[in-house]
């Protein structure tokens, strides 16, 4: 559609070089922005990658090592942390995966749609991971909650830690 108006315009001023070297200077500049655009968009997602990335890794990390100083009181307490930190981990890992998947302005209906989709699927695989957890393994419940808050805080503060270090 864009260029039928540059067309139309071009004819219009047939006789007119100024005009054809302001339109064809147009249409570079046109280029050059759709271009930095498909750019700019890409090196967006990569950075929200990256973030969401950094926030997984240190939610695994404190859930990890509360796991692992829970197993200095029992076996079972150690599993229950790190099972529970898990349950909100898995979920977080896979809705980072859904919405970095639609890049760009032009894809606006299908980022919003995949933010949606991806939250209900973190809601629901939480809700899931806790009835396996709960029906199928020898755990203390107060324990999973535990860890499930623990990484549920890890992930505030290493958002916090990272607005912090932008500014």
């Amino acid at each position: 559609m864009v260029v039928d108006h540059y067309n139309l315009r071009r004819k219009r001023l047939a006789g007119n070089t100024w005009g054809i070297k302001c339109i064809l200077l147009a249409k570079r500049i046109e280029s050059i922005v759709q271009l930095l655009g498909c750019f700019m968009a890409e090196t967006l997602t990569q950075r929200g990658r990256q973030i969401a990335y950094k926030i997984i890794t240190f939610q695994l990390i404190s859930s990890g090592l509360i796991g692992l100083m829970a197993t200095f009181f029992s076996y079972n307490a150690g599993i229950s942390v790190v099972l529970g930190g898990l349950a909100c981990v898995l979920p977080s890992a896979l809705f980072a995966l859904i919405v970095f998947r639609n890049v760009g302005a032009q894809k606006s209906k299908s980022v919003v749609r995949s933010f949606y989709a991806g939250e209900a699927i973190k809601f629901l695989l939480t809700l899931v991971l806790f009835l396996l957890i709960f029906k199928y393994v020898d755990i203390l419940p107060g324990l999973v909650i535990l860890g499930y808050s623990i990484a549920l805080i890890a992930n505030w503060l290493a958002i916090g830690r990272l607005k912090a270090a932008q500014f």
